[in-house]
């Protein structure tokens, strides 16, 4: 099983967009390509874009997500992520 440890969450109002940023930790070293949904509280939410954010001279991975594509329930779930929290990505 993949998970996605939280490092960070960003709202871009701006770009009307949800950048959630960490860590990957999996078994196999899958490539990047290969991961879609992001799980949280049981709900598969679909990654929009793959980019890479620097954190206090870190370099992490960060999923965007397209505040459009998100309800209410959604989002307040992603927002609410904490630090080191692990998600099960696929």
């Amino acid at each position: 099983m993949d998970y996605f440890i939280i490092k960070k969450t960003f709202l871009l109002k701006s770009r009307n967009k949800l950048i959630v940023s960490g860590t990957i930790k999996n078994d196999i070293n899958k490539p990047m390509s290969e991961f879609d949904n992001l799980l949280v509280n049981n709900i598969k939410i679909p990654i929009k874009e793959v980019n890479e954010v620097l954190i206090d001279d870190n370099s992490y991975i960060a999923f965007t997500f397209d505040l459009n594509t998100l309800d209410e329930n959604e989002l307040n779930n992603m927002i609410e992520l904490k630090e080191k929290q692990e998600l099960i990505i696929s």
